[in-house]
């Protein structure tokens, strides 16, 4: 489940979008591919970039993830003009990028006084908040990007998370409900509100979107061992043991997977099979205490 998610997750998707407006000079940095200014008198300085310019050369450097270089120039940028959005945008972006995520946040945080409604500003500043524990602040700024998108798919997403970070499961599963009905072939969200629904005591429809969030995108363990345990929370241990079987196949170095297939299998009265599910375990983890108390706990029998 998403409730932690890094902010570095987002800017793929979002650099796709992040090209310049600006044509084939916003493409690149400026003087690349350009005729040479014409030289001013003897000892004059070169004229300096505007604000304007050196946006376009940094959102360039974003566009082609040279973050450094993205930084440099768009702090120029913001320090000559301290009302453009987009370049504080744009510098949190960058410094995202690097992992550098309380100077992210603070640039985040100035785009989105300038551009409440902007939706990417919104979304990475709201992730930055949750990684730094700090949800109320996510859920303030996720809601006044919606006053201005209600039916932004991404926000609702995001919002919904932080709601359930904030132990607020209710009015979480609502935004998680709103974002389904708007992206319902979303992978991730319906594991996100499959694990929303788990964690609220509604293991039948947690099964149900996680199931369909599996047959969708198999390639996300944590969805399938919630699966799992959604499996066990309705009854049906036949099913929880294939997806863990599933799991373990997905992550063959993982030690866990096969640990809590052991234990469904032990609940099925298949204790052979158990004790060797909980052995390979062992075998693969060698430090998972968890497996050793089970395997002492659980004796081999006597021939």
């Amino acid at each position: 489940m998403r409730l932690s998610v890094p902010v570095v997750a987002l800017l793929a998707g979002l650099l796709a979008g992040a090209g310049c407006a600006g044509g084939e000079r916003a493409g690149r940095p400026a003087g690349e591919g350009q005729a040479a200014p014409r030289e001013g008198p003897a000892g004059a300085e070169p004229p300096a970039m505007s604000a304007e310019d050196l946006l376009r050369v940094g959102k360039a450097y974003n566009a082609r993830a040279e973050s450094d270089k993205a930084v440099s120039v768009l702090q120029q940028a913001v320090a000559r003009a301290p009302g453009l959005a987009e370049a504080h945008f744009e510098l949190g972006l960058a410094l995202s990028r690097l992992e550098r995520v309380p100077e992210a946040t603070s640039a985040l945080e100035k785009a989105h006084a300038l551009e409440p409604g902007r939706a990417e500003a919104a979304l990475l500043l709201g992730m930055a908040y949750d990684l730094q524990g700090r949800a109320a602040d996510a859920v303030r700024v996720y809601r006044t990007a919606l006053a201005q998108n209600p039916d932004h798919a991404e926000l609702l997403h995001e919002l919904g998370l932080s709601l359930m970070l904030l132990g607020e499961p209710a009015e979480g599963l609502a935004s998680l409900e709103k974002a389904r009905a708007l992206q319902p072939a979303d992978a991730a969200l319906l594991g996100d509100l499959g694990y929303a629904y788990l964690v609220s005591g509604r293991a039948g429809e947690a099964r149900a979107a996680l199931q369909e969030a599996v047959d969708r995108d198999p390639s996300q363990p944590e969805v399938i061992f919630h699966l799992a345990k959604a499996c066990v929370a309705t009854g049906d241990l036949g099913a929880a043991a294939g997806a863990l079987e599933a799991l373990a196949r997905l992550v063959p170095d993982r030690g866990a997977p096969l640990l809590q297939l052991g234990e469904v299998l032990e609940k099925q009265g298949k204790r052979a099979e158990a004790r060797q599910a909980v052995e390979r375990a062992l075998a693969l983890e060698p430090g998972l205490e968890a497996a050793r108390r089970w395997l002492a706990a659980h004796p081999a029998r006597k021939k």
